[in-house]
This record gives C-alpha cells, structure tokens and sequence, in this order.
C-alpha cells in the first residue's frame, strides 16, 4: 500500500440519509474505497440503511471492499475503534 505524505487517515460519511444507491452509486464507492486504500486512507461507512446496505453486500461478492471492519453503526463508534487503531499502528512504528 502506497501512502502520501498527507496527514489524512480517515474518511467517515454518516450515511443515514441515503435511502437508496444504484449502480452508479456502488460503482462509485468500490472506485472511492480503492482510491483511497490506495492513498493511505481508510474509508469507512456509518449508518447504512436497508437497501443501501443490501445493494453494496450484494456487489462485493468477492470480498473485495465491503470488509466488516469497514462498517459502523454511529460516528462516535467508527471514530472510537479507528482511533485506537490508529494509536496501536503509531506506537508499533516507533
């Protein structure tokens, strides 16, 4: 994995308010979630609702970007658990 020089680690959309996604939508996410793996930045999705949720589980038969690690209930969730496992990575480094 290549990482830039960028202090940005995460990426954390509250998606509540999306009720629906079509192709278009899903595309663009695996696109997004392997631009920024790519870039050092993990993105993580928060609050998927119902079909949402089915249409992305749906599209990533491969295992290839809908990780269950990726996917968290609140913001403060998302933002707890990162958080500490950004510290674990910081301190492993030193």
């Amino acid at each position: 994995m290549m990482h830039s020089n960028s202090s940005l680690r995460l990426v954390i959309p509250e998606m509540s308010t999306v009720s629906t996604i079509d192709t278009s939508g899903v595309s663009f996410f695996k696109e997004l979630m392997r631009t920024m793996e790519k870039k050092g930045v993990e993105l993580v999705l928060v609050n998927l609702v119902g079909e949402v949720m089915e249409k992305l589980q749906r599209s990533n038969e491969a295992d290839d970007f809908m990780k269950p690690d990726c996917l968290f209930l609140t913001v403060g969730e998302a933002v707890a658990t990162l958080s500490a496992k950004i510290k674990g990575q910081s301190s492993n480094d030193v």
